[in-house]
């Protein structure tokens, strides 16, 4: 199940004590967190990617949809809060490419949960 993350709160702490994935169109802040037991996912889209409100909204639906494609299995995926930026390249780039970057991002989390959580 993929859930929305919400609050300003939330959000700057994933943005300052989460770690980094950069693929090809889209940055991904990442927080393993306890304390829910599923994916959450917020979407910013700053203004400097474009001044058109229409093209930040095409941005965010494309990534958060790229990402909800690639939960093949959602039993697998670890409790993660997930703050997604896109990059502007996300607007015009093929489907495909986004559904790639997703599964790669989540390929990273399974391995990073998966070696943290025998540690």
């Amino acid at each position: 199940m993929l859930a929305r993350l919400r609050g300003r709160k939330q959000n700057e702490r994933v943005l300052k004590k989460g770690q980094v994935w950069v693929g090809k169109h889209m940055r991904v802040h990442y927080l393993f967190s306890p304390l829910t037991e599923q994916m959450c996912i917020g979407v910013r889209t700053p203004k400097q990617l474009s001044a058109k409100a229409v093209e930040r909204n095409r941005m965010r639906r494309r990534c958060r949809e790229a990402i909800r494609v690639s939960l093949a299995q959602p039993e697998k995926i670890p409790a993660v809060l997930l703050v997604v930026t896109p990059k502007s390249s996300s607007l015009r780039a093929p489907f495909t490419e986004l559904q790639l970057d997703a599964q790669q991002l989540l390929l990273i989390l399974l391995h990073y949960y998966e070696h943290n959580k025998a540690a």
